[in-house]
């Protein structure tokens, strides 16, 4: 493999390609970053990541009362840090180790770097964050860029929509009730190649970083990096503990 750096950064997008991963595989010396909605699953299973993030400013409002439970079981979940927009940050100011939030947008001004790469994406730019963070090695696992239109969803307001029932299947996650009725968020890829945009400035930011960013799901469309498949990735990370 080459310039394999512990500790290792695993992303774990919500792609479909998730669900052949088994999340207990990861272990204290895989470092993870986990996001969004994923929780619902992590409870199911009994497994929660080194870090949570969430940088859409819809969806973060959207599951607050999910973050805040999990910001008050933080030590025990072990999850050691939170990646959020400001407007969650704010009402998170009084829970229980609100000390452990950190608000995306205090993270620009501590590294200014940051300013360089505008197209955000809660996956993408956790990336860039693990990099922040000293992490020179960075996996990245369900990452498919293969968003399908859900049709149990209506607009609230201009490109924010509302899931209207609980979906029976979701082509879009790893388990089926990853979106639940209620659930806000932005409409997913608004007109142009946003996730794409935004991976090829997590490109940018490796190099000027000096990480390496392995894709492990063979079948992404992100073709931005060097691919390695799962089985290889663990056992790579297993022998270089």
């Amino acid at each position: 493999m080459g310039d394999w750096q512990q500790p290792v950064a695993a992303i774990l997008g919500n792609g479909p390609s998730l669900a052949q991963i088994d999340l207990h595989a990861f272990g204290d010396h895989i470092h993870t970053f986990g996001f969004n909605a994923a929780y619902r699953h992590w409870q199911r299973i009994d497994w929660y990541p080194t870090y949570y993030a969430c940088l859409d400013t819809v969806v973060g409002l959207s599951h607050k009362e999910a973050v805040e439970a999990m910001l008050a079981r933080a030590d025990t979940l072990g999850i050691r840090q939170f990646f959020v927009r400001m407007n969650l940050a704010s009402q998170l100011a009084d829970a229980p180790q609100a000390d452990r939030v950190v608000a995306y947008e205090r993270l620009v001004r501590q590294h200014p770097i940051l300013e360089r790469y505008a197209t955000i994406t809660t996956g993408s730019h956790a990336a860039i964050i693990a990099m922040l963070l000293g992490y020179k090695t960075v996996a990245l696992f369900g990452v498919d860029l293969d968003y399908q239109p859900l049709d149990v969803a209506q607009t609230v307001s201009g490109d924010v929509l509302m899931t209207t029932q609980t979906p029976a299947q979701n082509p879009n996650y790893f388990f089926a009730d990853y979106q639940q009725a209620g659930d806000l968020y932005h409409v997913p890829n608004p007109g142009c190649d946003l996730h794409l945009e935004a991976w090829g400035d997590t490109a940018a930011a490796a190099e000027a970083l000096g990480a390496r960013v392995i894709n492990c799901n063979p079948a992404s469309k992100l073709d931005r990096f060097e691919r390695l498949a799962p089985e290889r990735f663990f056992a790579f990370a297993a022998e270089a503990r």
